[in-house]
């Protein structure tokens, strides 16, 4: 009976090591593919503020240049800041910055595979983390509903940083979300940010269902009621016909969670 108590103690230990080994294993592997998506996304940031600098310094001589382009097409021409990238992977829309967070990312769309980049890095490679990406239906230019979606990553990464706007003191610290599709770029005034639960009764108010069709009516209640929803006042109110920014990532506080943050394109004038 000695012994086999000995043999079942070391076969214990034995199972134990290598279920040690292999969980180690695999949160190594883990942990570096994360950290390759994002020294990928790092790199693709260091072109696109590097580009931006030329820009600046470029922009006397686009001027001159610009002086006989018609005024279509100088709506049309990609920022040269996103033209080397844009190149890379023309599923591009635009890039999404938010200062004192680490949500400074590209953002796509494929209106034909719409979650193409829930699991797909700008390469079209298998990445965990995925890319932030636009819904199919929305329109960049000139669609009065643009709906981003980016994973919750808990290294940080993604959209995590989107959840600081549970905080009221956030929020007056960093009112502004910076989207600059191909050809402008954008700033857009928070009005509203909350927390919902996509398991929640059909009679409260679903954000995920968004109006697709360009029917003002329609668009003006959806809004009122994602001002309704937020967690506090922001002093923000959209105008008819303003063009609205709405940012979403898993919450986990309840099973099917979700934060979501509304803001408003700010007037060039």
């Amino acid at each position: 009976m000695g012994n086999l108590k000995k043999v079942l103690y070391y076969l214990i230990i034995c199972v134990l090591f290598f279920i040690f080994i292999y969980s180690s294993a695999k949160f190594i592997k883990s942990w570096r593919q994360l950290r390759n998506e994002e020294k990928g996304l790092e790199e693709l940031a260091v072109l696109v503020s590097e580009a931006e600098v030329k820009e600046v310094n470029k922009s006397e001589d686009k001027a001159d240049f610009e002086k006989d382009l018609s005024s279509e097409e100088k709506n049309n021409e990609i920022k040269e800041k996103y033209r080397s990238i844009y190149e890379k992977n023309k599923d591009l829309a635009g890039w999404i910055r938010i200062d004192g967070t680490r949500i400074n990312y590209p953002v796509m769309q494929t209106k034909d595979d719409p979650q193409f980049y829930l699991h797909k890095n700008f390469n079209k490679e298998y990445a965990y983390s995925g890319l932030p990406f636009l819904d199919s239906f929305c329109n960049v230019l000139d669609g009065k509903l643009l709906v981003i979606y980016g994973h919750h990553m808990k290294n940080g990464t993604m959209f995590a940083d989107l959840l600081e706007y549970e905080k009221k003191e956030f929020f007056q610290q960093h009112p502004v979300i910076l989207f600059d599709n191909l050809y402008e770029m954008g700033e857009y005034e928070i009005f509203s940010a909350f927390y919902a639960d996509l398991d929640a009764p059909e009679s409260e108010f679903h954000y995920e269902y968004v109006p697709a069709s360009e029917n003002q009516e329609e668009i003006n209640r959806y809004i009122e009621s994602f001002k309704k929803k937020s967690i506090y006042e922001t002093n923000v109110v959209p105008k008819e016909g303003e063009q609205i920014l709405i940012l979403s990532t898993c919450s986990y506080h309840v099973e099917n969670g979700r934060f979501a943050v509304g803001a408003v394109k700010k007037n060039k004038e």
